[in-house]
């Protein structure tokens, strides 16, 4: 495993009925690589917030898997990606309606996120 984002037990226990518990877990062997990201409910029920942002990302993957089929470069799924969930969380509210699609590319691009570099 190269990278992980997972909560260990004693901090699960400390967690409150209303946070979310996240794993990410990743694996290369070979020149594969994989990874697996759940999410769950520490108190065993989504709010309202929760699900409507759940039910998002969950939208944005089945768009994806769809357009998967039609053989497209990395690039562009990136770009469906940042576009798709933009919209999604302009609906929610959570981005301001008034951003662009250029915009919220540029946001995706300038993103500070990236994956902890397999260990040395």
């Amino acid at each position: 495993m190269y990278y992980t984002n997972l909560l260990v037990h004693e901090e699960i226990s400390t967690q409150h009925s209303h946070e979310i518990c996240f794993l990410c877990e990743g694996c290369e062997y070979h020149g594969y690589s994989s990874d697996i990201t759940r999410t769950w409910p520490v108190g065993g029920r989504f709010s309202e917030a929760q699900r409507d942002l759940y039910e998002a990302v969950l939208s944005v993957q089945t768009e994806l898997i769809t357009m998967c089929s039609a053989l497209p470069t990395l690039d562009s799924l990136f770009h469906a990606m940042c576009s798709l969930l933009g919209r999604h969380l302009q609906e929610l509210g959570v981005l301001s309606s008034r951003s662009t699609e250029n915009e919220l590319s540029r946001v995706s691009k300038t993103s500070s996120f990236k994956p902890a570099p397999p260990p040395a």
